[in-house]
């Protein structure tokens, strides 16, 4: 539980950092309006990576119908494997054939 808040905060902090408003002087107001302006796009940037945190642990992110396709894939796999094993039975049958002819 330690190691999932340690990378919680990590993932939390990295994504605030890269939505950082630049620091140039020509972008950034200064006074009292700069600070809080700085200060919200700090609270924002926060948020929108903590936001991003939680949907994905919650599997907000993922497709609406990931279930259908992984229902697809599954049935593929299970066609795939019933016809390995024809195949191999098949394979099984003929050489079983060939050994019978030969000894007659």
């Amino acid at each position: 539980l330690n190691l999932l808040r340690r990378s919680a905060v990590k993932m939390i902090s990295e994504e605030a950092a890269a939505n950082e408003v630049p620091s140039s002087g020509t972008t950034q107001s200064s006074g009292v309006w700069g600070n809080l302006k700085w200060a919200g796009w700090k609270v924002y940037g926060v948020m929108d990576a903590a936001g991003e945190y939680v949907a994905d642990m919650l599997g907000l992110k993922d497709s609406h119908y990931q279930w259908v396709i992984d229902e697809y894939m599954k049935r593929k796999e299970e066609e795939e494997d019933i016809a390995a094993e024809a195949e191999a039975e098949e394979r099984a049958r003929v050489e079983e054939l060939e050994e019978g002819e030969g000894e007659t």
